[in-house]
């Protein structure tokens, strides 16, 4: 599998190009997957880009990254799927063969991960807020 996201140049026009695959989690989530969030599989990408004049790549990306999360309250693990969608652009110099993407989509996921991951994200109820709530009824 892939280690980093790079579109070749030679295949990108006028017209759209788009590009669908995966990339090992590792290579957009770093070394930061530590704490409450680990890789819990590859990320899949979709690239719709295009070169403007001989001078700009523009790209539009959606991703769905896989995580393992721990709530932050409860301590509970559950599988999230964090979607990522972004658009990224790159003057061109005219001799580059081909746009590596990785480290701008890095930065992406980095700023759309949770600060603080809680049971809420998958749409339930964290087990702390019923005991919580059970107890201001005492």
């Amino acid at each position: 599998m892939e280690k980093r996201i790079v579109v070749n140049l030679q295949q990108v026009g006028e017209a759209d190009f788009e590009l669908s695959s995966e990339v090992e989690a590792m290579a957009l989530l770093g070394t930061e997957a530590t704490g409450s969030l680990h890789a819990a599989g590859p990320v899949s990408f979709s690239i719709r880009a295009k070169v403007y004049d001989g001078k700009e790549f523009v790209a539009r990306v959606v991703m769905q990254v896989p995580l393992r999360v721990r709530c932050e309250r409860c301590l509970k693990e559950f599988d999230f799927m964090l979607p990522v969608t972004c658009t990224v652009s790159f003057s061109l110099k005219g001799n580059e063969q081909e746009v590596d993407l990785t480290e701008e989509l890095r930065e992406e996921v980095m700023l759309a991960l949770p600060t603080y991951p809680k049971c809420e994200l998958i749409g339930e109820s964290c087990q702390i807020n019923d005991i919580f709530k059970a107890n201001s009824n005492k």
